[in-house]
């Protein structure tokens, strides 16, 4: 019997990983993006894209970097001219996954820098993300979802809304 012990503590330890445990993922997110640096909430198109680390089945780290371009409007009040504004941003954080079957619902929390360029004005903030989405998975290899990301200033709670962008995600997962 003394024998056996080792063999059992072994298999205890091999034990498979958990569905994200272990996988990496990259993912693009061809985004509708709303932003308010300057007041006039231009809405224009962009991209994210978004690394992830399964830390566990539930709990990844996660980095993503967004880009955006918004045609605003002059404003004759505030004296700023007609262009274009940039946003670009990047973020670091966690992701909470609710893995139910092949449809995985997510909560994501990071910190990073939005920085704004064009149109009269520019600037850059220490900001925070919260975002909510869904992976479909297709096959274990890529999926498919949508996702929602608000991105705001620490600095400033109050102003609302900062940059916001919604799309479709497309991710291909690997270990």
């Amino acid at each position: 019997m003394r024998s056996a012990l080792p063999l059992v503590v072994l298999a205890a330890l091999a034990r498979p990983a958990a569905a994200g445990e272990d996988e990496y993922q990259l993912g693009v997110v061809p985004a509708y993006a709303v932003v308010d640096f300057d007041s006039r909430l231009p809405s224009g198109a962009g991209i994210a894209v978004y690394g992830v680390y399964g830390l566990s089945d539930w709990l990844s780290l996660r980095a993503s970097a967004v880009i955006s371009w918004h045609p605003a409007d002059a404003d004759k009040d505030k004296m700023l001219p007609a262009g274009t504004i940039t946003v670009v941003g990047a973020f670091g954080g966690i992701r909470y996954a609710f893995d139910l079957l092949r449809t995985v619902p997510y909560l994501d929390l990071s910190l990073g820098m939005i920085y704004a360029d064009g149109a009269g004005d520019n600037g850059s903030a220490f900001s925070y993300q919260a975002a909510l989405g869904f992976d479909r998975l297709q096959t274990p290899r890529w999926s498919w979802g949508a996702m929602v990301a608000y991105q705001g200033f620490i600095s400033n709670f109050s102003k609302l809304p900062v940059y916001l962008y919604a799309g479709p995600t497309f991710t291909l997962r690997w270990d």
